[in-house]
């Protein structure tokens, strides 16, 4: 195996101990895995976490059928869109114990009525829009969208929810929207509507903190991983030994080492030309893997606990590193793009830094063909 993604059971562990402490000690927990598992791979991510979670949260009806298929027994939640007007899949979805987001008044009639022609009941989350303008019946309609779900024998209301904007960057406006979603909960139990799971928070959210509800989607801190440096020093003035452990690492091999002269072009275009005479190294990573085409000429890899730069463009399925520092290097030896060598590490949020993107755009950008491996 040349490339590989190593994931850590004890860093996935840790993390969402670390989130059970700063949370109400009722609140349910839904482990997000959607898109991968952020890249870390939803199967296995999905086999450490189902025994302390109460829930999985999905992108896709596709995904939640793939869990399904690898026997993960845990409550799914598809928290994204599907087909409306694919019956056989919604139907599929209700006989699995796979409950569905509904975030229109439409959607109602279009599920209980499939309902009643099949003799179905779909498990449904309601999602209201509290301030994000994405998806949701916004906050006047929410009344009446409530209301008219739970008159349907064929809908069972299993959750409300809502989601934040700015949780990792703006006080205001999350505080907006926690207050919006806290009389939703309080007109509920003026109404005496019984829902079990209300969820407005995320994983910015619980750094926040102050959540109204009982439910807790967490998905990017349960992977190491904290949303802004805003988010982290939030949570270290309320909390001073929360820690989080990333729990992924991203290696190859090198496959290639050659010494090449000075005035060399390298890679495509020959956007960097060798200054002097150079050892190179090519690894079997390029863009079609994960790894941004914006890293070219500026990004790095560990090689025997040195910083390596890439030279030239980034190819589809190549790279090429400066191998001068490393003089010792030879074919088969370890490269690590994500993680630790030596005294030296890369993190995701490096890597983001230099192209001017996030840290779960990082890693959730590593294709899902390479193996996932758990350790």
């Amino acid at each position: 195996m040349l490339t590989k993604v190593e994931i850590s059971r004890d860093s996935i562990k840790h993390n969402l101990e670390q989130f059970r402490r700063i949370i109400s000690p009722d609140f349910f927990l839904l482990g997000v895995v959607k898109s991968n598992a952020y890249g870390h791979g939803m199967a296995e991510v999905a086999s450490i976490i189902q025994e302390k979670v109460d829930y999985l949260a999905v992108a896709s009806i596709e995904e939640a059928l793939k869990l399904r298929a690898r026997l993960i027994k845990k409550p799914i939640l598809v928290l994204g869109n599907y087909d409306r007007a694919d019956a056989d899949q919604l139907i599929k979805v209700a006989a699995q114990n796979i409950e569905i987001a509904v975030n229109e008044i439409s959607l109602l009639k279009i599920l209980n009525d499939l309902g009643s022609k099949y003799q179905q009941i779909f498990k449904i989350h309601l999602k209201i829009d509290t301030g994000m303008s994405r998806f949701g019946v916004r906050m006047e309609d929410a009344a009446e969208f409530i209301k008219s779900a739970q008159k349907s024998k064929f809908l069972m209301v299993q959750g409300l929810y809502s989601h934040l904007a700015s949780g990792d960057s703006d006080a205001d406006y999350t505080r907006l929207q926690i207050e919006n979603f806290a009389k939703l909960v309080t007109w509920l139990e003026t109404e005496k509507i019984k829902i079990p799971y209300l969820h407005l928070g995320n994983t910015p959210g619980a750094l926040f903190g102050g959540l109204p509800g009982n439910s807790l989607r967490l998905g990017l801190g349960l992977y190491g991983f904290y949303p802004s440096l805003w988010s982290r020093d939030l949570i270290g003035k309320r909390c001073s030994d929360f820690s989080l452990k990333p729990a992924l690492e991203w290696k190859t091999k090198i496959v290639q080492v050659k010494d090449v002269p000075a005035n060399v072009g390298v890679s495509y275009n020959c956007t960097f030309v060798t200054p002097r005479p150079m050892r190179l190294a090519v690894i079997p990573v390029g863009y079609w893997d994960g790894l941004d085409r914006g890293l070219s000429n500026i990004g790095e890899v560990l090689v025997r606990g040195q910083r390596l730069p890439i030279v030239g463009r980034v190819c589809m399925n190549q790279t090429v590193v400066d191998a001068s520092k490393a003089l010792d290097a030879v074919v088969g030896d370890e490269v690590v793009l994500i993680g630790r060598s030596g005294g030296e590490q890369i993190t995701a949020e490096e890597m983001a830094a230099k192209i001017d993107s996030i840290n779960y755009e990082i890693v959730t950008r590593i294709n899902p063909l390479i193996p996932r491996v758990l350790v």
